[in-house]
């Protein structure tokens, strides 16, 4: 088996590093540096890694298409324009609580995207996961610290996420179809919605 090529990026150290994303199409990473109000982007094929300013703390970067990237923001979710940085709010969330901002999110395979929140200063139970569909958003769980993990099985039938601050990954059972719960496999720590 041939050894994995391994690229080592010449970029500016993040305080919080964040929210990466892949885009096969142009070869190139993207992620974020929550606190310093940073977004990367490194380009594979070479060339230097470009740092782009944002106006807000962003925890996350996920690919619309070849021109649009979604970001989760403190106050909201925000479609960039690859081509000149314009942001445009898509939703807001938790935007009236300035206790809290965004942290983990992932894609699932039916285009949901599930994004957590939790406390500026990681008070404890301010942390809610939710699912969002177009811009139907829907708590998933709340009453969490430092919601994490966000991650889906192949087939979109299973979900996991931790709580930091408890150190257990969840385990849930869901539409493959919505990636909406259908219920809890592991041990569901947390509160589920209702």
């Amino acid at each position: 088996m041939p050894a994995p090529a391994i690229r080592i990026f010449d970029a500016p150290r993040c305080h919080l590093g964040e929210g990466p994303c892949y885009v096969p199409a142009t070869d190139t990473a993207w992620w974020v540096d929550i606190l310093e109000r940073r977004l990367f982007e490194a380009p594979f094929a070479g060339g230097a890694v470009q740092v782009h300013t944002l106006p807000l703390l962003v925890s996350d970067v996920s690919v619309i298409d070849d021109d649009r990237h979604l970001l989760a923001a403190e106050d909201g979710l925000y479609i960039r324009s690859v081509a000149d940085g314009r942001l445009t709010r898509y939703c807001s969330l938790e935007a009236e609580d300035a206790r809290t901002r965004s942290n983990d999110g992932r894609v699932h395979p039916s285009g949901a995207y599930w994004i957590s929140t939790m406390g500026r200063e990681a008070e404890v139970g301010l942390g809610t996961i939710y699912h969002v569909m177009g811009t139907r958003v829907t708590q998933l769980y709340g009453g969490l610290t430092i919601p994490n993990a966000i991650a889906f099985s192949p087939d979109g039938a299973t979900g996991y996420f931790a709580c930091t601050e408890d150190g257990r990954l969840k385990r849930v059972a869901l539409d493959p179809v919505t990636g909406e719960l259908c219920g809890i496999l592991g041990d569901g720590g947390g509160q589920a919605a209702r």
